[in-house]
């Protein structure tokens, strides 16, 4: 009998899992520091520009609420899977750059997202369906599968997986990680949660003049910014997550990603 098909994708699962954050931390921080002008870009098309449009949704006062409900969320749903795009932006910039033998050009990545467009689009959707199925219904399996299918997006990428083979890469990957990755992600949300209150706070109802006409300068400016601020975070944290965590076994294929 032929072996499991995904038999080879579990076994690089490290032996001893462990998720050193300060390292997560660090990179993290090389990805924004090393990269600065692209990752105001990709923040700027993958987050913060479906964040106008959901906001344009969801304060229209001419729809229903059954139809509010119904286009906000798939609008919310195109805006997970844009930003699973600039995930894919990050986990190949991290990953080349640990490599470091040679320095990408953007247009070399922005080539790869094209070619990997449709399995990240299909790997986003099935993580984001999969995951509000099991959080509706309990909570505590949906953040479980949340942790366990984080890495799915990087792995399409970086590795060239399927959406299934990568989503089933991930929960090995994570495995015995999990509930460090929750407490390393809800801080991060938190955090970032905190900023996008305080400036909601700091600017209330004020408005801005744009195009001749009045507009509130926290609902349609200052919050998709920071909106989109937030998620680019999050994608940048769990691209140097994977980095990080990815099995030693993977190095070259990470070190020759574009190879």
């Amino acid at each position: 009998m032929d072996a499991p098909i995904f038999a080879p994708i579990i076994r690089t699962a490290p032996p001893s899992p462990s998720l050193d954050v300060p390292r997560v931390m660090r990179r993290a921080r090389g990805l924004v520091r090393a990269h600065p002008f692209s990752l105001l870009a990709a923040t700027l098309v993958f987050n913060a520009a479906p964040e106008v449009a959901v906001n344009a949704i969801h304060l229209d006062p001419s729809l229903s609420w059954m139809a509010t409900l119904g286009v906000f969320s798939l609008t919310t749903i195109g805006s997970s899977v844009l930003g699973s795009f600039f995930v894919g932006w990050a986990a190949l910039t991290l990953a080349d750059d640990q490599g470091g033998r040679r320095n990408v050009s953007g247009f070399e990545v922005w080539k790869r997202l094209v070619v990997m467009g449709p399995s990240l689009i299909l790997t986003a959707l099935i993580f984001w369906l999969a995951v509000s199925f099991a959080t509706v219904l309990i909570v505590v399996p949906g953040v479980i599968l949340a942790a366990a299918w984080t890495l799915c997006v990087p792995a399409v990428v970086v590795e060239r997986l399927s959406p299934l083979h990568a989503l089933v890469r991930s929960a090995a990957i994570t495995r015995g990680r999990r509930w460090p990755i929750v407490g390393l992600m809800g801080a991060v949300i938190l955090v970032s949660g905190a900023i996008i209150w305080l400036g909601q706070e700091l600017v209330g109802a004020r408005t801005v003049l744009v195009f001749g006409t009045r507009a509130p300068l926290y609902a349609d400016i200052l919050h998709p910014i920071l909106a989109g601020a937030y998620l680019g975070m999050i994608g940048v944290v769990i691209a140097a997550i994977f980095v990080e965590t990815a099995p030693s076994d993977r190095s070259a294929a990470l070190s020759e990603v574009f190879s």
